[in-house]
C-alpha cells in the first residue's frame, strides 16, 4: 500500500469520475457547506481575505493593536503613515505560491495559512471536478477549511462564529431528534422509518414471502432463528405460488408487484429515501429554513392476509 496506494487511489477516482454513479453539479459541496458548515465557511472566507490583505479587511478585523504599536505609543514616537496598498489582487494571489525574494525570519502562522489555503482551494477544485458526488467527501475539503477559518482569529470573527452556530445547532437538533425521514442532502441513501411498521408486521407473522430482489436490510434484521419465517424468491412469482405457500405476509417492490391478492390487503411503505434536488430546485431558499423538501424513494408493497374473523 505504501508503494502503490496513491496510484490505486488515482485509478479508483478516475473510474468513479467516468462512471458518475452519483453525479451532481460542480457546486454540490458548496451547498453542503452552506447547509451544515456555515460558521467554518464564513470564517474561512474572512481568513482568505485577511491573508491576501484585501484593502480594508485587515484593519477592519483587527481587534487590538500589536505589541510594537503599543510600545511605540508609550515612548511618544510619532506614528508613521503607511502608504496605501498598491498591489493588485492578482499580485496578492501570486503571493499564495511565492513569498518573494526577501530574506528574513519565517512567520510560521503565515506560512501554515499559505499551505492551508492552497490545500483548501485545490481540494475544492478537485472534488468539484470529480463526477462522483457523495456527501461524505465533504470531510476531505472541510479539514483545510477549518485551518483557514482560525487564521488571524479576532474577537469580531469569534462573534460571527457564535452567531452562525446558533442556526447550525438548531438545525442539528432538528435533524438528530426528529423521528421521521429527514429531508437532508447529507443523507445519501437512508433506510426509512416506515420499516418499523414493516418489521412489526413481520414479527406478528408466521410465514413471510419476499417476492422481490429489493429486500435489504431484511436479511440483516432477520437472521439466525428468525430467518426461518422468511422465504426469499428474489423476484415476482406467480400468484399460485403465493397461495400455495399459505403466507401471512407478502412483500414486493412497488415497481414490480401484484395489482391485488385475493384474501390480502395491500399497503405501501417507503424502503429507503434520498433528498431530491430535482423536486426542490425551485424552492431552495424556502427549504434552507424549513427543511421540508421532497424526497425520492424506493417503496415496498406489503400484502397482509385478512383473517377469517375480519373477513366475516
Amino acid at each position: 500500500m505504501l508503494l502503490d496506494g496513491w496510484l490505486r487511489a488515482i485509478e479508483h477516482w478516475t473510474a468513479m469520475h467516468q462512471m458518475q454513479r452519483l453525479g451532481g453539479p460542480p457546486y454540490f459541496y458548496i451547498l453542503l457547506f452552506i447547509l451544515y458548515e456555515i460558521p467554518i465557511l464564513a470564517l474561512a472566507v474572512v481568513g482568505v481575505l485577511q491573508f491576501f490583505d484585501v484593502p480594508g479587511i485587515t484593519k477592519r478585523w483587527r481587534s487590538h493593536p500589536t505589541e510594537m504599536d503599543a510600545e511605540g505609543a508609550a515612548m511618544g514616537e510619532e506614528e508613521i503613515p503607511i502608504a496605501p496598498e498598491t498591489r493588485s489582487l492578482r499580485d496578492r494571489f501570486r503571493g499564495l505560491f511565492n513569498r518573494g525574494r526577501e530574506v528574513g525570519p519565517v512567520n510560521r502562522q503565515e506560512e501554515f495559512a499559505r499551505f492551508a489555503i492552497f490545500w483548501m482551494l485545490l481540494s475544492l477544485a478537485a472534488y468539484a471536478y470529480i463526477g462522483e458526488k457523495v456527501p461524505w467527501l465533504i470531510l476531505h475539503q472541510l479539514l483545510p477549511m477549518i485551518f483557514v477559518a482560525v487564521y488571524a482569529m479576532t474577537t469580531r470573527k469569534a462573534i460571527i462564529a457564535v452567531a452562525a452556530s446558533v442556526f447550525l445547532v438548531a438545525m442539528t437538533f432538528h435533524v438528530a431528534f426528529t423521528p421521521a425521514d429527514i429531508n437532508e442532502p447529507i443523507v445519501q441513501v437512508q433506510n426509512s422509518e416506515d420499516l418499523r411498521d414493516v418489521f412489526a408486521k413481520i414479527d406478528a407473522a408466521d410465514r413471510v414471502a419476499v417476492a422481490s430482489e429489493t429486500y435489504w436490510p431484511l436479511p440483516w434484521y432477520y437472521r439466525g432463528d428468525q430467518a426461518s419465517k422468511l422465504s426469499y424468491y428474489s423476484k415476482k412469482v406467480d400468484e399460485s405460488t403465493i397461495y400455495a405457500g399459505d403466507f401471512d405476509l407478502v412483500i414486493t417492490h412497488d415497481a414490480d408487484t401484484y395489482p391485488a391478492l385475493e384474501g390480502y390487503t395491500k399497503e405501501t411503505y417507503r424502503l429507503n429515501y434520498w433528498f431530491s434536488y430535482t423536486e426542490n430546485k425551485d424552492r431552495l431558499l424556502e427549504y434552507y429554513f424549513l427543511r421540508n423538501g421532497k424526497v425520492g424513494s424506493r417503496n415496498l408493497e406489503v400484502f397482509s392476509r385478512v383473517s377469517s374473523g375480519t373477513a366475516g
